[in-house]
């Protein structure tokens, strides 16, 4: 489902429980109730989508803004969006820049005979 090692769903759970609560425990270890692998789910879309710089953050936001983590996986936000968004805001930069008109420069020998 989440697409992780398990290395990273232990590192996941001990960021998890930093910032909400203690997860259950069974015989084999931690137990992942669907709410919490949501959690998870939603915090590692964050950090793909770059809105959080790690996976500790990310949890963080999520409890601190009270966001569900449905809300944050309706979000979603496809790479192909992302670029086509980025490559319309540099083309309007362009645009700027070519309708900027550039100062007139003095000379520097002329700056010090003035």
């Amino acid at each position: 489902m989440l697409g992780i090692s398990p290395t990273t769903l232990r590192r996941m759970a001990l960021f998890y429980e930093a910032a909400f609560i203690p997860l259950p425990s069974g015989k084999g270890g931690h137990i992942y109730p669907d709410e919490v692998l949501k959690q998870f789910q939603a915090a590692k879309q964050l950090v793909d989508e770059r809105r959080a710089g790690s996976l500790e953050n990310a949890f963080l936001i999520l409890a601190k803004t009270g966001v569900d983590a449905d809300e944050v996986l309706a979000v979603h936000t496809s790479p192909h969006e992302v670029l086509g968004a980025l490559r319309q805001e540099l083309r309007l930069g362009e645009l700027r820049r070519r309708d900027e008109q550039p100062q007139a420069r003095r000379p520097w020998w002329k700056v010090w005979g003035e």
